[in-house]
């Protein structure tokens, strides 16, 4: 990787060079609005495939138990004006990547994070993480269970993620610096990419007695100022 460098800043020039391989290997799908209006994009996209379906390839999944009644329900309650009869056909279209563009906090420049749900990235499993804009909490956390474009039967597509939820916790562990802690909530939730904001780094808190993690608030100067409440 050094050799296609210049020698001075290597790290960020192979950084760049992997995003780029990234972006040229992904497919990149079209939004389903014009990109004026969306700061998302799909990638890695695999075949259209039923509610129903999806269900039962994952059969051994407790993520996705009840996915196709609770996707419809979803539908019902957030898309009241596209009324779906439960007889009705429904696709959705699976993706392992997501591309979200956020504008920085720090310089006002726009930035880019390159998310992953993949059971096998490189071979290993990636599920990345987004914060999200939620009713109650604008810093709202989740981790990517499934990305997909669902196909509606008036021709309507929205994208949209299931996610595995965080929640703020009152706990602490007893450590010499103050550092933000999430816990993992039970079950999954759907939630439309227009409220990603961008992804977030999560890490485990070993040896804890609840499934606990640090969110990692310097990864970048962006992350840091929102975490911490900062303008």
């Amino acid at each position: 990787m050094y050799q296609i460098t210049n020698g001075k800043n290597a790290e960020h020039q192979v950084a760049m060079w992997q995003q780029s391989q990234e972006d040229a290997g992904d497919d990149l799908i079209a939004p389903p609005t014009p990109q004026s209006f969306v700061h998302w994009s799909l990638g890695a996209a695999e075949r259209r495939i039923s509610p129903m379906s999806l269900e039962s390839k994952q059969g051994n999944n407790p993520l996705f138990r009840n996915f196709n009644m609770n996707l419809r329900q979803y539908l019902a309650h957030h898309h009241p004006a596209h009324p779906l009869r439960m007889k009705q056909d429904l696709e959705i279209m699976p993706c392992k990547a997501l591309y979200v563009n956020f504008q920085s906090s720090v310089n006002w420049k726009s930035e880019r994070d390159i998310l992953r749900c993949n059971p096998s990235f490189h071979n290993e499993p990636r599920y990345d993480s987004v914060i999200f804009n939620a009713e109650d909490d604008p810093l709202a956390m989740g981790e990517l269970a499934l990305i997909f474009r669902c196909f509606l039967p008036n021709g309507v597509k929205l994208d949209l993620a299931m996610v595995r939820p965080f929640r703020r916790s009152s706990w602490h562990p007893r450590t010499r610096t103050d550092c933000p802690i999430r816990e993992r909530k039970s079950g999954v939730m759907f939630i439309a990419l227009e409220h990603v904001v961008r992804g977030v780094l999560l890490c485990p808190i070993f040896g804890a007695s609840r499934e606990a993690f640090y969110v990692i608030d310097t990864v970048d100067g962006d992350m840091f100022l929102r975490i911490n409440g900062i303008e």
